[in-house]
């Protein structure tokens, strides 16, 4: 109300900053911003923290490139983006299902998965993605993950002979 805008203004407040740096991208956090004025408070909001999605992951396959990455606490879902190299941005190419999967330790894990159709051969592409839970986004994962879109081979033939096998492919 008036009153209030006059204190701010007479204290000088027009908006206030708080970064916190050296955040710990396994955990999720919440923050809650509240005016107070004498009598109690007069408005709040939140906003959480998500970390970047970790381990990115792409190869050739039959039916086009698979990106995968793994899981991080809070997200519901992640958006996979790509760019020709040397292309400015990134274009949304839509969202990963999850899997399970081992790690390295034989714990089960789960990762997301997204297989591009689209990617044409002999294209040299970058691969990232965003986390979400619905309300909020992480940042890219900057640098992303590169690869060379390779046709599969098609098989022609397998030929067994007095010399030896034959096999024969188209390219």
């Amino acid at each position: 109300d008036a009153k209030d805008a006059k204190l701010s203004d007479k204290l000088g407040v027009k908006s206030l900053t708080f970064k916190q740096s050296g955040l710990d991208k396994t955990k999720v956090y919440q923050y809650y911003v509240c005016a107070a004025v004498f009598s109690g408070f007069k408005a709040s909001g939140s906003i959480e923290f998500l970390s970047t999605p970790k381990d990115l992951k792409v190869s050739n396959g039959d039916s086009g490139i698979t990106f995968t990455c793994e899981s991080i606490k809070g997200a519901k879902t992640y958006r996979v983006y790509r760019k020709a190299k040397g292309d400015e941005s990134y274009t949304l190419l839509g969202n990963a299902s999850s899997y399970k999967t081992k790690n390295a330790a034989g714990k089960e894990i789960t990762r997301y998965k997204y297989v591009d159709k689209s990617a044409e051969a002999g294209v040299d592409y970058i691969y990232t993605v965003k986390a979400a839970d619905g309300k909020n986004y992480s940042s890219y994962v900057k640098e992303g993950v590169s690869i060379r879109r390779l046709e599969t081979p098609k098989l022609v033939s397998i030929v067994n002979s007095k010399q030896g096998i034959t096999v024969t492919w188209t390219k």
